[in-house]
């Protein structure tokens, strides 16, 4: 199945400068879909036939509708490609409009040559190629919606996971792709609870997301924001769905300018229908159990 969910975000922020503050409430809608589809590892690419030891089942997630908070009319459309079976990016796009042009992030993660490529290209930028080397598996900052959902509390109080940033326009702290561009978030389940979602009560686990103070590049998670810390409501039926999300972010601060946010992300609806997969349930369940 495809399964496409729509979600009502709305972010607040709070921004002080030359002794003004400055309120803000923003609302937008947020589209999060996850497929499963054939991609060739080393092409990097969708295929439609599995006649190659290089092609492998994975996921695609899409978020869709994503705005900037301190960018008016910004929008985001961001891909990412992952293994079916250990969660390991492959391939990782964001693209950005606005009032500015156009941005574009393209993220490849090369296993077999243990390094990460970034391409950044757009309107405000020549073009630039980042490099990478890594010894070890690094997830994307995009896969924590899913991750939350397959991550198996019941023999593990808590998961702490590697992650890499990308470089894209961060107002305010922008700064080049270099230095540590690698940082560990903390998975903790903290309690179950009851919450009513378009009239129904539903019983979800509730999972809280902890974020290093010194993540360099900043990152921007699923509500647009530098993060701090999140929670997560999913739900505890089989399909495992993302019902609501909380999330503040880190304190912004650089000469007189000082910024404060957070987010609520609520889900409206969500669908299954028949993809490339044939019908075939996602099966969050079977997926980091160890």
């Amino acid at each position: 199945k495809a399964e496409i969910s729509a979600y009502e975000l709305k972010v607040e922020s709070s921004l002080l400068f030359e002794n003004e503050t400055t309120q803000k409430t923003e609302v937008d809608t947020l589209v999060l879909s996850v497929t499963k589809h054939l991609f060739d590892t080393e092409a990097l690419c969708k295929v439609s036939e599995k006649d190659d030891v290089t092609v492998r089942d994975v996921f695609l997630m899409v978020q869709l509708l994503r705005k900037d908070i301190f960018n008016v009319g910004t929008n985001h459309t961001t891909t990412l490609q992952f293994d079916k079976t250990n969660l390991q990016p492959y391939k990782l796009t964001i693209s950005k409009n606005s009032y500015e042009g156009n941005t574009f992030v393209e993220q490849q993660f090369l296993k077999q040559q243990s390094r990460i490529e970034q391409y950044h290209l757009g309107d405000a930028v020549t073009g630039t190629k980042t490099i990478l080397e890594y010894d070890k598996t690094y997830y994307s900052i995009e896969q924590i919606p899913f991750l939350v959902r397959t991550l198996n509390f019941e023999n593990k109080e808590n998961w702490s996971l590697p992650f890499i940033t990308y470089k894209m326009d961060v107002p305010i702290l922008a700064k080049p792709f270099v230095g540590n561009n690698t940082f560990d978030v903390r998975f903790s389940k903290i309690s179950d609870e009851k919450i009513i979602l378009n009239g129904n009560v539903v019983i979800a686990d509730v999972i809280q997301v902890d974020y290093t103070d010194d993540i360099f590049p900043p990152v921007k998670t699923i509500g647009g924001l530098i993060p701090k810390q999140e929670k997560y409501w999913i739900s505890k039926t089989s399909e495992r769905i993302l019902l609501k999300v909380e999330g503040k972010a880190a304190k912004l601060k650089k000469d007189e300018i000082k910024v404060k946010s957070s987010y609520k992300l609520s889900l409206i609806d969500t669908l299954s229908i028949d993809w490339w997969n044939r019908g075939e349930r996602l099966n969050l369940r079977s997926y980091f159990n160890n």
